[in-house]
């Protein structure tokens, strides 16, 4: 049997998700909170992948990162 150092050991068991993997974008949405018109919103979509799989979020920023 095969002795892992601790780099090995990460790459199997769990590992980190490096900044490398993920990408941000942003997307122009409208929404409707309960306002006779929708209103336009930026969202920051952060999208990662590790070995693991894909892990998306998103957060309102300002509407001026969309354009």
């Amino acid at each position: 049997m095969k002795k892992l150092n601790v780099s090995e050991v990460s790459n199997i068991v769990g590992g980190t998700i490096s900044l490398s993997s993920c990408s941000i974008t942003y997307v122009k949405d409208t929404t409707d909170i309960g306002l006779p018109k929708p209103v336009e919103i930026c969202n920051a979509v952060n999208t990662c992948t590790s070995k693991n799989g894909e892990t998306v979020t998103k957060t309102m920023v300002d509407l001026s990162k969309c354009n």
